[in-house]
């Protein structure tokens, strides 16, 4: 009706259809207009509701599997959030899982190297490393005891590798948290004092000594690392070693620390013939410490 005009059921005048009364009674307004719209727009009859038709009707096993499966959601839901909260806790992983996720791994590492499963110490190396101990406590006061380092050690995670691409690079990955990390951060300020590193050369020719290894050329230089974790330290020798059949060889070793938290990340590169690259030590020290939260 919103197109054609409207005729006055009181005077029959005819009005156009914007006007909201008869422009003949205009006391009328909308009442005429209303009362024309009714007459020729008669309410439609209602139609009774449709009966059940079998074809339409929702299987009574469809009903119960959504309803299995809203509880079974709610459920899901209930043990993720908990009850009365609105979002899921956050869960702290660890010392161990810090220290598993921390380590270094094949992918961290140049092309050519491959994992080791050899052993990285044995029973002949223990009287270099008694004599290597009592000079590192006398030279620092500090006790390097087995036992107290074990009470103290919360998690620990080692990886190895070897390469023989070019020459033969051994690299060893150690990621410890302690209780107490003060005695390891003790240990860090003195690492490179030149009290020490005689204590490390001393380690190098007893442990080669043990094996009819002679060494001989000993160099020796702290290594400057990268600005990660708290505290950090570490050293690079060189030296000669020539065994009981005459046959020499050039090795270089790289050796260093970086603790963050009570967390002590260790990383050693050992090249025979090869140069052990400091780069190679600082670069798994980055990435390691990196994946500590």
């Amino acid at each position: 009706m919103e197109n054609e005009n409207w005729s006055c059921v009181r005077c029959g005048a005819s009005n156009e259809t914007w006007r909201h009364w008869c422009r003949s009674c205009p006391g009328t307004q909308d009442e005429a207009r209303d009362q024309f719209r009714a007459q020729s727009n008669p309410t439609p009859p209602i139609a009774p509701p449709p009966g059940p038709r079998s074809g339409t009707r929702v299987n009574p096993g469809v009903i119960v599997a959504v309803l299995v499966a809203v509880a079974v959601v709610g459920a899901a839901v209930y043990f993720l959030v908990g009850r009365g909260s609105s979002t899921s806790a956050a869960t702290t992983p660890s010392p161990q899982q810090q220290a598993d996720s921390a380590i270094l791994r094949l992918d961290d590492l140049p092309a050519g190297f491959a994992t080791s499963s050899s052993s990285s110490s044995s029973n002949s190396d223990d009287s270099a490393k008694q004599s290597a101990d009592k000079c590192f406590s006398e030279t620092t006061g500090i006790s390097d005891s087995d036992s107290d380092d074990a009470a103290n050690k919360t998690a620990d995670a080692k990886s190895k590798f070897e390469s023989n691409s070019a020459g033969s690079v051994t690299v060893e990955a150690e990621v410890e948290f302690d209780r107490d990390p003060n005695p390891g951060s003790s240990a860090l300020h003195v690492f490179t004092s030149p009290e020490v590193m005689a204590c490390y050369q001393k380690l190098f020719e007893d442990s080669f000594a043990e094996k009819s290894v002679t060494l001989s050329d000993y160099q020796q230089v702290a290594v400057g690392l990268p600005a990660v974790g708290d505290e950090r330290a570490g050293f690079e020798a060189d030296f000669t070693v020539t065994g009981n059949t005459g046959r020499t060889a050039r090795v270089g070793f790289v050796f260093a620390v970086v603790r963050k938290g009570d967390a002590f990340v260790t990383m050693a590169a050992t090249g025979v013939n090869s140069d052990a690259a400091v780069g190679l030590v600082t670069d798994g020290l980055t990435t390691m410490v990196g994946r500590l939260s």
